[in-house]
Parts: C-alpha cells; structure tokens; sequence
C-alpha cells in the first residue's frame, strides 16, 4: 500500500512515528511537509513579512495555494 504522510515535519514526534510505522509494516511512504513553505524568513520589506506571516496563520494566500498545489502533485504520483 502507498501511503502519503502529510505535516509540517517541525518535530519528530508526531508525524516521524506514523511514518516510520508505515514503513515498519512493509507499506511505500512517502513524506509531505508544508514546514518549508512557512520558515521564518528574514525579508527586507517590513510589509512583505507582515504579510508572509499572516499566511502562515490564517493558512491564506500564495503560499497556501502553492502548498495545496504541490500537495495534490504529491497524492497524484
């Protein structure tokens, strides 16, 4: 069975155990992690860092759209 273990990947306590019990049990696992997309990053423009936040909050914008997009790529390989 493929299975696709999707999460942020910021610790490994929640999603390395599913994963690894996965592959424990024979199954394709394949990690997702959105932690990526949302690293603090250190922009030069004030307001572009505002708004890099609230995307990150609210799970709204670019960068979501980005995140479902290359979600869906992930589940459709």
């Amino acid at each position: 069975m493929k299975v696709l273990v999707v999460g942020d990947w910021h610790s490994e306590l929640h999603e390395e155990p599913v994963y690894q019990a996965f592959k424990d049990l024979g199954h394709s696992v394949l990690r997702f992690s959105w932690f990526e997309y949302f690293k603090s990053i250190s922009f030069p423009n004030f307001i572009y860092n505002i708004y890099h936040r609230i995307q990150e909050k609210y799970m709204f914008g670019p960068i979501v759209l980005r995140v479902n997009r290359d979600l869906v790529k992930a589940v459709s390989q």
